[in-house]
């Protein structure tokens, strides 16, 4: 079993195995500190390649302090998929597990480990009393600029940078 810090993960943390056969990839889902910060950079650096690496260790700092990161490991204990969380409060989902950062490099279509990842967020949020969980994603592709609601906000001087996916429990 994989340890962070030398402390045996407990059940809830450790993601459940994308795939059981052993000629499938196989992947795992454990929690990620500030220490495992530049291992996840170049994840990071391909859904905002913008972002400096001093940038990216100063808020995986803030974002440890006021939620988490959960990193996915496939077999050969490379991290291959992250997202960040914290926890928020909504009028129409009630409280929720806010999920930023997600990104996973998986070359299968089918996406077990993206799946894995997802899993493992819901099953965080139920067990810790939330009620619905939030997935912010990046626009591009997704978002529709030339809308008539968008172009309200993109006039008050707004860009359309993500979307917002809920799930409600």
């Amino acid at each position: 079993m994989r340890q962070i810090k030398d402390i045996p993960l407990v059940p809830w943390e450790k993601g459940y195995m994308a795939t059981e056969a052993s000629h499938k990839p196989q992947y795992y889902v454990v929690g990620l500190g500030i220490d495992e910060a530049d291992s996840a950079y170049p994840l990071i650096r391909s859904i905002a390649p913008e972002i400096t690496a001093h940038e990216w260790r100063r808020y995986v700092r803030r974002r440890c302090h006021d939620g988490g990161f959960k990193g996915l490991y496939d077999c050969n204990e490379l991290l291959i998929g992250l997202f960040s969380y914290r926890f928020g409060e909504r009028l129409r989902q009630g409280r929720v597990l806010a999920i930023d950062d997600f990104v996973t490099f998986e070359l299968s279509n089918a996406a077990p480990g993206r799946k894995l990842l997802m899993a493992t967020a819901e099953r965080y949020a139920r067990n810790r009393g939330c009620t619905g969980m939030e997935v912010r994603v990046g626009a591009r592709g997704i978002g529709d600029a030339g809308s008539a609601k968008a172009s309200g906000w993109l006039g008050l001087g707004m860009d359309l940078e993500s979307v917002v996916f809920v799930k409600a429990f």
